[in-house]
């Protein structure tokens, strides 16, 4: 940590960012005020501990993910439905490309359907999909910081990402595209190139092969990756920053042993 990163610059220049990650990591406001708080209040704590080799963020993260874990450590797991349900080959699906350029209205109702859908994953595609695409970190640092295997997060990752997508379906106009061209594995194989594409943040290389119904099914995963990048945007709530430089105020007061001495003349 750099010398001149004391209580109030850490919260000044990263209270914003772990607010909105913690909106994320937890399920309300409240649960994201607490996650904040705390989070910042153990960083200031540690301030001498940190040798400063990475990312403030990066350690700021993991503080946070231990906080929301003790929060949640019994979650609720839910059935995540099928790739087949979330990798839809009949019917309409969302129109991204309405957002190019749409209303104002529309833009603020998609982006609502996905902090709906995040808040509402399980926590053990939240977490991953968190770190992954709204604190844009690498897969291999996300299960670092998660303690799972690289693959086990991306696997998480995708699937998260396919539900998002289909919270887009009830936010967005509908689109029939034509049915699907390919056999359901070729399919399945270029969802896979598409979401390693993503994981990469490079664009899909196989656009002239994609049929009609997989463009719009993968415009929609590109669509819900640019909201939750708007959603990692934020700004610690006055509350709570208040609250937390009075607690590090009292933290950085000396503590008085014994009795004050006489003073004599």
């Amino acid at each position: 940590m750099t010398a001149t990163l004391d209580a109030r610059s850490l919260v000044d220049r990263y209270g914003g960012r772990v607010h909105a990650i913690a909106r994320r990591l937890g399920r309300n406001a409240d649960d994201a005020d607490e996650i904040a708080q705390e989070t910042l209040l153990r960083a200031i704590r540690k301030l001498n501990q940190f040798e400063g080799r990475s990312d403030p963020m990066t350690w700021l993260y993991t503080i946070a993910l231990r906080v929301s874990r003790r929060m949640r450590a019994r979650a609720t797991k839910r059935r995540i439905p099928s790739l087949d349900t979330l990798m839809p080959a009949g019917g309409s699906v969302a129109d991204p490309s309405a957002l190019e350029g749409g209303a104002v209205s529309l833009h603020r109702e998609a982006k609502g359907a996905i902090e709906d859908a995040i808040a509402r994953l399980p926590e053990v595609y939240r977490l991953p999909l968190v770190l992954k695409d709204l604190a844009e970190l690498s897969i291999e640092d996300a299960a670092r910081l998660l303690g799972l295997r690289p693959a086990t997060v991306k696997t998480r990752v995708h699937r998260a990402r396919l539900l998002l997508r289909s919270a887009l379906d009830k936010a967005l106009p509908r689109v029939t595209p034509p049915p699907v061209l390919y056999e359901k594995r070729v399919c399945m194989d270029l969802l896979a190139a598409k979401q390693a594409a993503l994981d990469r943040g490079d664009s899909f290389p196989l656009d002239d092969v994609v049929c009609a119904r997989c463009r719009v099914v993968f415009g929609g995963l590109d669509a819900a990756q640019d909201l939750c990048r708007e959603l990692s945007a934020g700004k610690l709530p006055a509350s709570v920053r208040a609250e937390v430089m009075r607690a590090a105020s009292a933290l950085s007061k000396p503590v008085r042993k014994g009795r004050p001495k006489r003073i004599t003349k």
